[in-house]
């Protein structure tokens, strides 16, 4: 197996927003039209309206908005957008100031101009009411990154990601973990990369997730590895852990099974690294993520290896979204008939197809067959609800379930929402709410990476 590694700076790390730093000389700097917002789209399709911008900036005062505002617009009638946010712009109005300048920039109901559309993020960027506008601080740091309509200063461009992260922009966490892994516009960290990426991912920044995955999986030399070892004795999954939360030591020895695939991975040993996948994989198949880097020597090695079971394991996992999954999962059942995981995986294939009642019918007889699997009654659960005609027996699934899950389970919410569900269907009022408080109640429960 060869000694590859994927280069961060070529292929992994990205901006958001399209703006993705690689250091080759056929490196090439997008900067979007739009934010994250996708104004302009939204805008053709109609979907975002005056009335809107409360959703959008929840977070930021918006009442003063009304009289310029709040108004009944054609969604095509630009003209009068942006004669609104002109209005709710020249009033001081940080977040007509931001909107006009979405405008400018794409040049809608307006003609472009770079000048005013910096002029104005840099008005609602530096908004004294409120914080500022977030999304302008973000879109400040990528103009200044790619000297789209300014000259190109990364040192700026840190300094307004970092402005916005302060505000609570995890898109902007995400950019400034890639500057400092790359020393652009600040010192080269990579204890600092690792932590915006790791700040970006905990907030749900999905390229920030990406980004920090490749700290896990892909960077070479001790001291990314020290950090995540650090995270994992001292992050909050080991206290949980230390306090007897079951899902806790769970995700913690999925960590150490990754953590081990990687060891596995860089000493040229397949035979581990399928073994360790395979046990993170039996623990939970919906957290495991395999990289790319393993995804293709797990193709290579089913070639040769075909009734290995781990190997099996793996590569059924990475086939989970390919049309030819129910073939896989028949095909390597039939070898391995009274294999935990490929049981589920064969009820998991029929729910996919919409083979519902096939679904069910399988679940039930796992579910007698592994009468102890938390899994498998979960599964069994869910197969019921998934029906066309509920029945008494969803509750009684639901709860066989919920009153053997540890309570801090990541599946229990959704299992007294879907008791709510059924009882809201029944018109059980009571029911109805005593499953919907004990959702909520079961959600606070949660550890953060759920």
């Amino acid at each position: 197996m060869p000694q590859t590694a994927l280069n961060l700076d070529s292929r992994s790390t990205k901006l958001n927003n399209e703006l993705l730093l690689a250091k080759t000389e056929t490196r090439k700097s997008v900067l979007p039209k739009f934010t994250s917002i996708k104004f302009e789209a939204k805008f053709k399709k109609g979907e975002i309206m005056p009335n809107q911008i409360r959703q959008v900036f929840s977070n930021q005062p918006v009442l003063s908005l009304k009289v310029h505002v709040f108004e009944s617009v054609n969604p095509n009638d630009y003209e009068k957008l942006v004669s609104y946010y002109t209005k709710a712009a020249n009033d001081g109005i940080p977040e007509g100031m931001f909107y006009l300048a979405m405008l400018y920039e794409s040049g809608t109901g307006i003609d472009l101009n770079e000048q005013e559309t910096f002029q104005w993020l840099f008005k609602a960027a530096t908004a004294t009411q409120g914080k500022g506008i977030i999304e302008a601080q973000h879109s400040l740091g990528l103009r200044y990154y790619a000297g789209s309509g300014v000259n190109r200063n990364p040192q700026k461009a840190a300094e307004w990601f970092e402005k916005a992260v302060e505000n609570g922009c995890e898109a902007s966490a995400n950019n400034l973990g890639v500057l400092y892994k790359f020393g652009e516009g600040v010192v080269q960290s990579s204890e600092k990369a690792f932590y915006y990426f790791k700040l970006a991912a905990e907030n749900g920044d999905i390229t920030g997730m990406q980004n920090l995955a490749h700290c896990y999986f892909t960077t070479q030399g001790t001291e990314i590895h020290e950090l995540i070892e650090e995270h994992m004795k001292e992050g909050t999954a080991k206290r949980a852990a230390k306090n007897g939360s079951k899902t806790a030591e769970k995700v913690l020895n999925i960590w150490r099974h990754m953590d081990d695939a990687i060891n596995a991975y860089e000493q040229n040993d397949a035979t581990n690294l399928v073994a360790a996948l395979s046990k993170a994989i039996r623990l939970d198949f919906e957290t495991v993520q395999i990289p790319k880097l393993f995804k293709v020597l797990i193709e290579e090695r089913i070639k040769t290896e075909e009734d290995d079971i781990n190997t099996i394991v793996c590569f059924v996992h990475i086939n989970m979204k390919s049309c030819d999954f129910p073939i896989y999962v028949v095909r390597y059942l039939n070898r391995y008939r009274f294999d935990e995981y490929l049981f589920e995986m064969l009820i998991y294939s029929f729910m996919q197809i919409g083979e519902l009642e096939a679904g069910l019918n399988f679940a039930e007889n796992a579910s007698k067959t592994w009468p102890n699997s938390l899994r498998l009654k979960y599964c069994y659960a869910i197969a019921l609800c998934k029906q066309d005609n509920p029945c008494p027996k969803v509750i009684s699934a639901l709860d066989a379930f919920i009153n053997t899950a540890p309570p801090d389970h990541e599946k229990l919410p959704s299992c007294y929402y879907r008791k709510a569900e059924y009882y809201g269907f029944m018109k059980n009022n009571a029911k109805f709410i005593e499953s919907y408080e004990a959702a909520q109640d079961s959600e606070k429960r949660q550890l953060p990476c759920f």
